[in-house]
């Protein structure tokens, strides 16, 4: 970038700062106006696996840098982990589908179309990534991809130079702080609980996480609260457990009827009559659901009078699923 483009760079920022001293509110809302994105997002590496979100302008940026400690894919792992820019212009393609299967549908449900991440590096150094994301699909053309870079230095500076959001004293900030400090204490947690290194307690604390659908920090702070406990025999993250007290909070009294199973709220179903079907010597029809789970089609036989205590819905019409 030329002398102007810097000097353009730093006056936005300085513009956003106000006269304060500068901190990565003011670049990355700097970062909204001039590369002409939405929302930024800083996210670090701490230590040898995990992450912590220094910033963001927003919700959903906020929920893009989570998901992607989370499920550990994404744009911002990959940036760091190659050292390049990474720019997803519609993360509808099937390209990023694949590339990122669990962060690319949870990010357009969190209202992103496009996604630019750039890493933090100095040398052969890296420690994070600067993502930006866009509510509607597409790229950056190279002026933009300059100034992102240009902003990506902006926040090596700060990082450097300890400055960060030291000086920010708002809400954002004391949440944001809040939610590292319990995301470390129930690493911390979890090490003495199951005996294993920080690296693997903070594994199966993502592994909880996403398996569950459930943001890192609400686990984390289940895990502090003493409401979730880990178990030594699932390596996969999925052993928490509630407290008696917790499991015994939906368990129905004595003689009480338990309600019936219902699917899951992001499940679709559609259901048609199936000739032939139905119990054997009953004379019932069966129906043949077909429902869309995270992209992927189902289908399962099911008797009507099931179905009807399930309370799936039913469509005669509808035959394409």
């Amino acid at each position: 970038m030329n002398e102007d483009g810097v000097v353009r760079i730093w006056t936005e920022v300085a513009r956003e700062s106000k006269g304060e001293s500068v901190t990565l509110a003011h670049v990355c809302a700097a970062a909204v106006t001039l590369v002409g994105v939405n929302g930024v997002g800083v996210t670090v590496r701490v230590g040898s696996s995990a992450w912590a979100t220094m910033h963001a302008t927003d919700e959903t940026a906020s929920t893009l840098e989570e998901l992607q400690v989370t499920v550990g894919q994404g744009p911002c792992v990959d940036a760091f982990s190659d050292g390049g820019p990474v720019l997803a212009a519609d993360l509808t393609a099937r390209e990023y589908q694949l590339r990122w299967p669990a962060f690319a549908p949870g990010a357009l449900g969190a209202g992103a179309r496009a996604i630019f991440a750039v890493p933090l590096q100095l040398g052969a150094i890296r420690w994070g990534a600067m993502d930006l994301y866009r509510s509607v699909p597409g790229g950056l053309d190279p002026d933009r991809l300059a100034d992102a870079l240009a902003f990506a230095e902006c926040v090596n500076i700060l990082l450097l130079d300890g400055a960060g959001d030291s000086a920010e004293p708002t809400r954002q900030h004391t949440d944001r702080t809040a939610h590292q400090a319990e995301v470390h204490q129930a690493t911390g947690m979890l090490v003495v609980q199951l005996g294993v290194s920080a690296e693997t307690a903070f594994a199966r604390l993502r592994g909880y996480a996403y398996a569950h659908d459930r943001k890192l920090g609400d686990v984390a702070r289940d895990v502090v609260a003493r409401r979730l406990r880990f178990d030594t025999e699932s390596p996969d993250g999925g052993g928490g457990r509630g407290t008696p007290g917790d499991r015994d909070a939906g368990r129905p009294a004595r003689g009480q009827r338990r309600d019936r199973l219902r699917p899951p709220a992001r499940v679709r179903l559609r259901a048609r009559p199936e000739v032939g079907g139905g119990r054997p010597g009953r004379g019932r029809p069966a129906a043949a659901l077909r429902y869309r789970v995270a992209g992927r089609r189902w289908s399962t036989m099911i008797n009507t009078v099931n179905r009807a205590g399930l309370g799936l819905p039913y469509d005669e019409g509808d035959e394409n699923g």
